[in-house]
């Protein structure tokens, strides 16, 4: 009885864990067979390890392909006055594996378009629930000696009367590195 209980969570667990990644191929009829073709994708970049490098690791809420942030909302009510998501970041500056302290500190800037931002109150957003603003603002500091920049971004969705979805790319996170020169 164990057994099937188990095979039954692990069925269940797997089908919640694919959720809305899957293949869909009819069977013939006649024969009983189907083949489904997945592909398959590998991406990928290398850097040189001896090179002096900053590094910003995103610690949460990390796109898909983990080169940015991507925030998923709880879903809200209409007229709800907000909730906020937290994503982390840490960025260092690296040589062939090794922290280097910072001779300077790293900066990091919210841009709203091109125009750089302490916080971005965002009305822009697209979708049917296009009455939603979305709050960004920005935490954390560094000073030179330090080893690393640790940063939080706070992003905090208020709905209006609309329901629906809504989405938002038009903020971005810039880290910037000056005066780590070699010696």
């Amino acid at each position: 009885m164990k057994k099937y209980l188990l095979g039954t969570m692990m069925l269940v667990g797997a089908m919640a864990y694919g959720q809305g990644n899957q293949v869909i191929v009819p069977v013939d009829t006649t024969t009983g067979n189907a083949t489904a073709n997945l592909g398959i994708e590998v991406t990928g970049k290398v850097y040189n390890k001896t090179d002096k490098s900053l590094v910003v690791e995103i610690i949460s809420a990390a796109s898909p392909d983990g080169r940015g942030f991507a925030f998923q909302m709880p879903d809200m009510f209409t007229d709800t006055t907000g909730e906020t998501v937290t994503g982390k970041f840490v960025a260092r500056v690296e040589t062939n594996g090794v922290v280097e302290a910072l001779k300077a500190p790293i900066e990091a800037k919210l841009y709203n378009g091109t125009s750089e931002v302490d916080t971005v109150d965002n009305n822009a957003v697209t979708g049917t629930a296009n009455d939603t603003t979305i709050n960004y603002k920005l935490t954390g500091k560094s000073a030179a000696g330090d080893f690393a920049h640790n940063g939080t971004l706070l992003v905090n969705a208020v709905t209006g009367t609309e329901v629906g979805n809504y989405s938002d790319n038009s903020v971005q996170l810039k880290v910037k590195l000056t005066g780590q020169k070699t010696n």
